[in-house]
């Protein structure tokens, strides 16, 4: 359920990121990106931009074009895709991502893509439990397969 109410904020663009606290008059002294320090952290630059996020993304295999909106970026990214479990695969890794981000900015700790493709991969392999049985197979080997 958390995954669901994360990705609807994530479309929304509700998420707490700076520029959402901002936008909301918070008394916020710094908008830049946790993770980076070099962009307004944005849902855009956070989750589809950032150095990070992209490194995440390119481990999937799964590009983004910004230059359309979120619906029709997730639309155009699931066709270049071409696997099942696009939406699935797609918000385990944003989820992923903004733990990474958040674990930074609570914790102090940096950035790092091998924690983060561990934990995708667990999340993953709870997935893997709800699936129908023709995307088991599939979903093993796309998981085994991953390497930073």
């Amino acid at each position: 359920m958390k995954l669901k109410v994360f990705a609807w904020l994530l479309i929304q663009d509700r998420l707490n990121t700076r520029d959402m606290l901002a936008r909301w008059h918070c008394p916020i002294s710094d908008i830049s990106c946790v993770i980076c320090q070099m962009q307004r952290e944005t849902r855009g630059h956070l989750f589809f931009s950032c150095h990070f996020s992209t490194d995440c993304w390119s481990t999937l295999g799964i590009a983004w074009d910004m230059s359309l909106d979120i619906s029709s970026m997730f639309a155009a990214a699931e066709r270049v895709w071409d696997r099942p479990l696009f939406l699935e695969v797609v918000i385990i890794c944003a989820w992923n991502i903004w733990k990474q981000r958040n674990r930074k900015h609570f914790d102090g700790l940096d950035t790092d893509m091998l924690s983060w493709l561990v934990q995708f991969k667990s999340d993953v392999g709870i997935l893997g439990s709800r699936v129908k049985p023709e995307h088991k197979a599939f979903l093993s080997s796309f998981v085994a397969d991953l390497r930073v």
